[in-house]
């Protein structure tokens, strides 16, 4: 019923909030815990940045209430992901990666992802990369649109052989290109990419546009950028 999965997400915002520790008991129950929150809290950055994330996480849950199990949503195995994400979240300062999280938990919730294997997985992975390992997964996902984005003309890329590491640079603002190396070959390691860096050093017909927006992601990379987005 409707109320029942409201129950189940006032239930899940109250446990999360209390994980934080510092809500006096006399807070500790329904309406107060609110009443606490608006007066006291958010005081630091990382604390605002995970209140938002979780009132997000909870607008976005009640929206596709109709996809949802709210049996699940009570369960210690969702709320132990929503804790994972909501602690790594505090120290989370790239945007995108912000909303992967969200995204992940709600097709947590949805039941789209449904190996718990792969959930666990996909989760650990979406913790511990580094904001560069998760924008050179997006750049895979959408090459053209990263490419336009940084401003370089497509066009151009098309007449020009060779040089793609110095547009693929410009692409992450400029970083060392050892340190995307790096970043590269953990991806290539971890199997969500095929990119194989000495294919843009080596004589070759192809154009850089080309070399630059060829489908890098595995199957398994697919599948994690698919975890990473909202279905909607």
């Amino acid at each position: 019923s409707p109320s029942d999965f409201a129950w189940a997400l006032s239930n899940l915002f109250s446990n999360i909030i209390k994980s934080f520790g510092f809500i006096p008991a006399e807070y500790q129950t329904g309406g107060e815990v609110l009443n606490f929150i608006k007066e006291q809290f958010g005081s630091t950055t990382a604390q605002r940045r995970q209140l938002e994330f979780l009132i997000e996480l909870l607008k976005r849950l009640d929206e596709l209430e109709a996809k949802i199990n709210s049996d699940y949503i009570k369960t210690d195995e969702f709320e132990t992901y929503v804790l994972k994400c909501f602690d790594s979240i505090k120290h989370e300062q790239f945007e995108a990666k912000r909303l992967a999280f969200r995204n992940a938990l709600i097709n947590i919730a949805t039941g789209k992802i449904k190996n718990n294997f792969e959930k666990e997985y996909f989760m650990n992975n979406l913790i511990s990369f580094t904001d560069l390992h998760f924008a050179l997964l997006s750049f895979f996902n959408s090459p053209e649109e990263h490419l336009k984005n940084a401003g370089i003309n497509l066009n151009s890329l098309k007449a020009q052989s060779g040089g793609e590491e110095r547009d693929f640079q410009r692409v992450f603002q400029d970083v060392d290109f050892e340190l995307l190396k790096l970043a590269l070959s953990e991806l290539k390691q971890k199997g969500f990419i095929t990119l194989d860096l000495s294919m843009w050093r080596s004589a070759s017909t192809r154009t850089v546009y080309e070399s630059l927006t060829t489908d890098y992601l595995t199957k398994l990379g697919k599948n994690f950028i698919e975890f990473c987005l909202d279905e909607e």
